[in-house]
C-alpha cells in the first residue's frame, strides 16, 4: 500500500463535470496500492473520471502515466482525451455499455447516429 487518503479533491475544470459533482468531491476513503510499475486507485464512492484532479490528489501525475484505464464509456474524455496519444474503448458488461448495440431499443426513430451508418450524401 502506498497510501491512504480521505479522497477528498477541488475539481480543476470548470466544464460539466463541476456543474453535476460540485467544485469539491469526495470519493470517500481511497487507497492507493502499488504493484511494480502498476498503480491502483480504490475509492469507497463510486466516483467518475472526470477530471484529472482526481488522480493528482492521490498522488499520481496522469501526464507521466504510460498507460490509464478508467471503468466509464464516456466521463473520462473531457479529461483524459487532451493528455492520451490514443484511447482504447474495451466494451464491458454494465447499464452503461460503450456499444449502443447491446441496448434493446423499441421506439427509436431509425436511421439515428451513432447507432445506423450513413452515406457521405446524407
Amino acid at each position: 500500500m502506498e497510501r491512504l487518503t480521505d479522497g477528498r479533491f477541488t475539481v480543476e475544470g470548470n466544464d460539466h463535470f463541476a456543474n453535476i459533482y460540485g467544485r469539491q468531491v469526495e470519493m470517500g476513503r481511497c487507497a492507493l496500492l502499488r504493484c511494480g510499475g502498476i498503480h491502483l486507485l480504490l475509492t469507497e464512492r463510486k466516483t467518475p473520471p472526470g477530471d484529472l484532479a482526481q488522480l493528482r490528489s492521490q498522488g499520481i501525475a496522469p501526464e507521466a502515466m504510460k498507460i490509464i484505464v478508467v471503468k466509464s464509456p464516456v466521463a473520462f474524455r473531457k479529461a483524459y482525451a487532451p493528455i492520451a496519444a490514443e484511447i482504447l474503448e474495451v466494451d464491458t458488461p454494465g447499464i452503461c455499455a460503450a456499444n449502443l448495440h447491446h441496448f434493446p431499443y423499441r421506439k427509436l426513430r431509425r436511421p439515428i447516429f451513432p447507432l445506423d451508418d450513413f452515406d457521405d450524401d446524407q
